[in-house]
Order: C-alpha cells, then sequence, then structure tokens
C-alpha cells in the first residue's frame, strides 16, 4: 500500500496544473465541505487510512465547484461534479470518480489499480443511513470456522476458548472479540477497531441472510446473527501515562528475592542461597517494554519484553524479546515466560532461567517478585526477601520511590539507572527472612590463573594455580596446593603438593624408617633453589619429595603425590613455586590513626589522605568507613600519582560483596593469604593500564576491602612489602 501512495501522489501533482474554474454549484448541496479519508482499499485488503498516507488523506469540496485535495501533506486542486450519486474530480486531464451514498464518499478503483479511498464527512452528512437502516446491525456469535478447507463447528471453536463474537450497533459503533477485545467504529462492509494496546485495524466483512463472514487471514469465521444479549464490553481502561490496566500493572518498581537451583560443579557455593533483588519494568503503549534486574552491588539483567493478555489471569504474561544478564550473556525470545496466573499470590511474579558459563557449568535461578510497596503478609517467612523484615519494611513507606529508598539507604541501582553505585545497605547479620549468603559474581570463565600466596615463618610461598581444578590450604602438614575442583572435595589421599620449612632439615627424614621403595631421582630447581629428589612410597600413596635450603638456617621440603609434574599442568605449578623472605612486620614503624569507624597503622614514608562521604549532606565530610594511604606521596596532589591504598571497613551495618575478575583485565585470584592472623583473599591485575589488586579479609562481624594501586609513575609496592603487610595486619574496627 505504500508503493501504491507514492505512485498516486506522483501523479496527484498533475492535477495541481488544472486550476480552471467550473460551474458554481448551489450553496446548499450537501457533499460541500471537508471529507477525511477514513480506509483505503486494495485487493480485498482494507487498511486504516495511516497505514498507508501516515498523514491521512481529505478532500474539502468547494461551492464554487473547485476541490482541494490534501494526501499525505501533498496539496492538489482542480474541478469536481456530482450527478445521480457519481462524483468525478478532473484536472490536468485525469479524472478520479466514485459516489457518495448512504453519506459515505468513496473514490474507486484510482488509477485503475483497484485502490478504493473512503470518507467520512467533518460534521456528518444528512444523508447518512444508520447501521440498522442498511440491515447489518445485530449481535452475530461465531457459527463455524473453514482454515486450510477443513470445516470447523462453533461449538468446537468454543470449547477450544475462541468465544468469538461481533457486535454492531445501531449507533454505528462495534464491538468485536477475537483474541483480543477491540471497539471502534463500522460502515456497510467495514470495521475500523482498535484494542487497549494502541493496535487498529481495518476489517472487511460480508453479510449474507443471518451470517456475518469475517476472514481472520486464512482463518475464515461466520458468524451467525443472536437474540441472544450481547456481553457487556470489559475494554482495560486507560491510565494517566496512556497505559492500559494490565500494562499498568506490569509497569513500575518491584522488589524480591532470588535462589538458585541444579548447581552444577564450580557453583556448589551458591547452594542454599537467597539474594534481595530489585527490578524497574517499563512498559510501552505498545505492549514493548525492558525490565532492569539488579541485586546488591551487581546488575543481573536487562531484558526487552512484550506483554500481552495471554496468560491464566488477568494480569496476563510477558515474554522475553531480547537483552543480557550475567557477564553479557544473551536472552533470547521467549527464554523467559512470565505468567503470574499460574501462582496462587495476589501481584506476584516468578522469572526462572538457567545461567551456564563458558565452561559449561551454572545453576537455574528463579527470581520472585512483587510490586514495591505491597507487604509480604500472606506469603510464609521462608519465601520472603532475606531483608523484607530488617530493610525493605523501613523504607518501603518512608520513600517516593524504590530508587529514593535504596538510594536513602546508600544501596547499589543497576548501571543503567544510577550515576554513583554504591553498595553498601543495612541489613542484619543474620536476616530474618532468609539466609543472606555472600554471592561472588558468576565468572564468565573459570579458566584464568590463580595466585596463591602463604605465610610460613619467616617466609612468605606463593604459586600460580590453574583458575580451575585446583586449590590452596593451609593444614598442619604445610602449605598445600590441592588438584581438586574444591577445597571442599578434599580427602587424606587427594592429589597434592605440600609445601614444608623447617629450621632442621632432618625433620623432613622423620618418617624415613616407614618409606617403602626409595630411590633417589634427579635434582630440579624450585623457586629457585636446588633441591635433591626422591621417590617413595608412605601410607599407601606413592611420593615424589625434593629437599633444599632456603638460606643457612631455613630446610624446605616439596612434595608430591598423584599428580604429574613431568608436564602439564602439575610441572606449570611446580616451577611456578617462589620463596620470599618475609620481613617482620613488627619492625615497621609509624602512627595509628583513625577515620572513626576504622583505623590501620600508617607506616613512615606513607601520607594519610581523606576520603569524603559521597551521601552526606556537606560536601567535604569524611567517610569514617575509609582509610586511604599513599607512599612517596609528600603533597595533596601526590594521592593521585603516587601507589597506595584504601581501606574500606563493612560493619553490621552494611553489606560486603565480594568483586568479581571482570574489574580487571588479566585477571588473577590472589590468596588465601595468613596476615595478621586473618586469611585475606583477593584479585590483582590491569586497571587504567596499571596493576592494582582487591584484597578483602573477614573478622568476626566485621570486614574489609583493601584496594591497591601497586604501580604508578615508575614508584611500586607489593603485596609482599613489609610496610604494605604491617598495614593490613593492623587494620581493626571500634
Amino acid at each position: 500500500m505504500k508503493k501504491i501512495s507514492s505512485i498516486v501522489l506522483a501523479l496527484i501533482m498533475l492535477v495541481n496544473l488544472a486550476a480552471c474554474g467550473g460551474k458554481n454549484t448551489k450553496s446548499n448541496d450537501p457533499n460541500i465541505g471537508m471529507w477525511n479519508a477514513v480506509s483505503a482499499s486494495m485487493l480485498g485488503v482494507t487498511q486504516d487510512i495511516v497505514e498507508v498516507f501516515e498523514k491521512g488523506v481529505s478532500l474539502e469540496l468547494k461551492a464554487n465547484g473547485k476541490y482541494n485535495l490534501d494526501m499525505d501533506g501533498k496539496k492538489a486542486s482542480g474541478k469536481w461534479s456530482y450527478k445521480a450519486g457519481g462524483l468525478s474530480l478532473s484536472g490536468s486531464g485525469l479524472v478520479f470518480t466514485g459516489n457518495v451514498e448512504n453519506g459515505i464518499l468513496t473514490l474507486t478503483n484510482m488509477l485503475d489499480m483497484g485502490l478504493d479511498l473512503i470518507f467520512e464527512k467533518k460534521g456528518g452528512h444528512p444523508d447518512t443511513v444508520l447501521p440498522s437502516a442498511r440491515g447489518d446491525a445485530g449481535y452475530y456469535i461465531v457459527d463455524r470456522a473453514i482454515e486450510d478447507g477443513e470445516k470447523i463447528a462453533g461449538s468446537e471453536l468454543r470449547d477450544m476458548g475462541f468465544d468469538y463474537y461481533v457486535l454492531l450497533n445501531e449507533d454505528g459503533t462495534a464491538v468485536c472479540q477475537t483474541d483480543d477485545l477491540a471497539t471502534g467504529t463500522w460502515i456497510k462492509g467495514v470495521l475500523s477497531l482498535h484494542n487497549d494496546q494502541g493496535d487498529s485495524a481495518t476489517i472487511n466483512y460480508t453479510i449474507k441472510g443471518d451470517e456475518l463472514t469475517i476472514d481472520w487471514g486464512g482463518l475464515i469465521i461466520i458468524y451467525v446473527l443472536s437474540n441472544g444479549v450481547p456481553p457487556t464490553p470489559t475494554v482495560g481502561t486507560v491510565g494517566a501515562g496512556g497505559l492500559s490496566e494490565l500494562q499498568e500493572w506490569w509497569d513500575g518498581d518491584w522488589y524480591g528475592y532470588w535462589e538458585p537451583h541444579s548447581v552444577s560443579e564450580g557453583y556448589e557455593h551458591l547452594d542454599d542461597g537467597r539474594w534481595d533483588v530489585f527490578a524497574k519494568i517499563e512498559i510501552n503503549k505498545d505492549d514493548t517494554g525492558v525490565i532492569y534486574l539488579w541485586e546488591d552491588g551487581e546488575d543481573f539483567a536487562k531484558v526487552n519484553i512484550t506483554v500481552s493478555e495471554y496468560g491464566l489471569s488477568d494480569k496476563g504474561a510477558a515474554v522475553s524479546e531480547s537483552g543480557n544478564y550475567w557477564n553479557g550473556y544473551e536472552i533470547g525470545h521467549a527464554d523467559w515466560i512470565i505468567d503470574p496466573g499460574i501462582y496462587n499470590y495476589e501481584n506476584y511474579m516468578v522469572i526462572d532461567g538457567r545461567y551456564d558459563d563458558d565452561e559449561g557449568d551454572g545453576f537455574n535461578y528463579v527470581v520472585y517478585l512483587r510490586p514495591w510497596g505491597l507487604l509480604w503478609n500472606d506469603i510464609p517467612e521462608d519465601e520472603r526477601p532475606p531483608w523484607y523484615e530488617d530493610w525493605y519494611l523501613d523504607y518501603y513507606n518512608d520513600s517516593d520511590s524504590m530508587l529514593e529508598a535504596i538510594q536513602n539507604s546508600g544501596s547499589y541501582v543497576h548501571s543503567e539507572l544510577a550515576d554513583t553505585l554504591v553498595i553498601e545497605k543495612p541489613t542484619p547479620s543474620v536476616p530474618s527472612g532468609g539466609v543472606a549468603t555472600e554471592k561472588p559474581t558468576p565468572s564468565a570463565s573459570s579458566s584464568g590463573p590463580m595466585e596463591a600466596s602463604f605465610e610460613m615463618g619467616d617466609f612468605i610461598i606463593s604459586a600460580t594455580l590453574p583458575g580451575q581444578g585446583w586449590c590452596a590450604k593451609n593444614t598442619a602438614f604445610g602449605y598445600e596446593l590441592y588438584q581438586v575442583k574444591s577445597c571442599d572435595d578434599v580427602y587424606s589421599n587427594s592429589p597434592r603438593i605440600s609445601i614444608n620449612i623447617d629450621p632442621d632439615k632432618k625433620k623432613f627424614d622423620r618418617y624415613s624408617n616407614d618409606f617403602e621403595n626409595v630411590q633417589t631421582i634427579k635434582n630440579r630447581t624450585i623457586g629457585g633453589i636446588d633441591m635433591t629428589g626422591r621417590t617413595y612410597k608412605f601410607v599407601g600413596m606413592d611420593w615424589i619429595e625434593y629437599i633444599g635450603m632456603l638460606d643457612s638456617a631455613h630446610a624446605v621440603s616439596v612434595n608430591t603425590s598423584k599428580i604429574d609434574i613431568s608436564s602439564g599442568e602439575g610441572s606449570d605449578v611446580i616451577d611456578s613455586i617462589k620463596f620470599q623472605a618475609n620481613v617482620a612486620t613488627d619492625d615497621v614503624s609509624g602512627e595509628r590513626v583513625s577515620s572513626g569507624n576504622v583505623s590501620a597503622l600508617l607506616p613512615d614514608g606513607w601520607k594519610v589522605y581523606p576520603v569524603w562521604d559521597l551521601w552526606a549532606e556537606k560536601e567535604n565530610t569524611p567517610d569514617k568507613d575509609k582509610l586511604k594511604f599513599n607512599k612517596f606521596a609528600k603533597s595533596e596532589d601526590d594521592q593521585h600519582v603516587t601507589p597506595g591504598l584504601e581501606i574500606r571497613y563493612y560493619g553490621m551495618n552494611s553489606t560486603f560483596i565480594e568483586p568479581g575478575k571482570d574489574r580487571f583485565d588479566e585477571a588473577k585470584d590472589w590468596g588465601p593469604v595468613d596476615i595478621g592472623g586473618r586469611i585475606w583473599k583477593g584479585i590483582t591485575g590491569i586497571s587504567w593500564e596499571s596493576p592494582q589488586a582487591l584484597i578483602w579479609t573477614k573478622d568476626g562481624d566485621d570486614e574489609f576491602l583493601v584496594a591497591i594501586l601497586l604501580e604508578y609513575g615508575g614508584k611500586k609496592i607489593s603485596l609482599q612489602d613489609a610496610d604494605v603487610r604491617a598495614i593490613l595486619a593492623s587494620i581493626k574496627a571500634p
């Protein structure tokens, strides 16, 4: 139809050339006035006029016999005449013909292309005949249907839920019930309809006797005139924002929680966890929309959806169309099908799906949501969000919106909805609604290497482990590097590399009397130390052991069992082992400084800088939970050009979420490392072209995160430096 409109526009310009006058017409001719096109029809297809001509079509018939035609913003003129019901428009040698019948003007077969335009007169036409006078008015119910030559009885259609009808009212209004309920107007043979979602259509029908027939795109339905009482239309109302009742139910803020199920290897740490989530749903008039879903500290998903009334309740259902969730993984059409009618609770929806990373590991996720501002009293306590009692109930009624409540509590907002993202949130140590487990971000790939490090006496032992299938653990028998998926899977005979340091080299021979099949093997250099080698069998396991001297006072043993260290991962791990003298942190001098809620040793040669509280009412208010130290700094500006660290404290009234490796390029896991009696772990990598680290630890109810800039402007610090470790060991809360 668009193609036809362009042809019409091209030729109609020729009509502009004919500006000659015509015979004066009586001013009381009822056809004089402005006519507006309502539909266009071609090849049996009828469409709303704006579907063919976006700006519409109008025809003005003047009393002097001239006409003005405005077609999609293009103007033309000429002369017109009317005789015995026939209408003629002419100009520049072209003629358009039509008729005026029952107050309806039709231009027929325009340009001999079968295009008809149907017009209604502005203000009405005195010859307009009510539908009842035309014999079509009535209530028509479905009688039978024909599809692909197969006949379907009306009773079968109704049993299938197709309780369709057409209601043509005598005042020219119409109601049509199909899968959707639509209302509008009708003239003989044509229905002009629109529904709640803003869709409009012009439908042709035919009448033969008491039967009304409509071809619904290949499904031909025959309706029969009924003497029954038509149902009362229940077309949804439109709210102030132009959305229907159904659309308004979906549109808005939502709050709830999510939990994993069917957890595969690599994500066992998620088992039995539940976490609060927030959602903002934005719905458009055309039923499209988007869901922003996030939890405290990270985005969950952004998904484009379509809503419709096709659900098990009056809330309809939503279907995903496209989008992304954790780590950019795609969500496609119908990956999410959200039907609130499935569940027994009012104003409640559930989203479920499956997350799988690049390694094939993953879990099913289930998200439970209810509109922000509603209580969950009708839902059992163990099915409520973890922070419902101690956070939601404090904030939902005191804020104008969910986003305002989140901001007031200093919490995280989806990255596309807020500029400043803060992860602190008041929460109880043991949420009353469930378990708020500390949850690492699902990693896009678990194949990145991990830096394992541990203090043992006067030395720091470190090694680089493959990111998958290995773990590090300090035991009574030494520092163990296990070739298992998780340290939870470790048994007495698990494959391992054991590292031990002792002042007395003879200690490594204390069980030698029980060794079997002892043999000497070639020396191997490990961590720069030339070590002698031997093999033997002990407690039912075969061992390969290397022994050497770190210095005159410290011997070291590297012992392996059930791991191939001749090549591959086992060999790489052995070759990555390093030994570094551990400078005593007690020898580091300085002064203790405090920000209010956290304090630490400021070593000599370091400078402290304030960290401003971004949420304080007054500018330049120090953040009581943070400390910032820089080494080699002298002036205020030096804090931006020297390596240093920032300490962040998370106590009873805040929640700490472990950072993901996506924070860095070339990211590696670091730790676990015992520093000052606390176990630290973290990640290292490159950000803004500078080596950095994020490490964290837990001490009872207190948690600490330290962000470290390891190198800048040619100056460096490291996680093995005595002053850095002295700072980490000294950190404490009030």
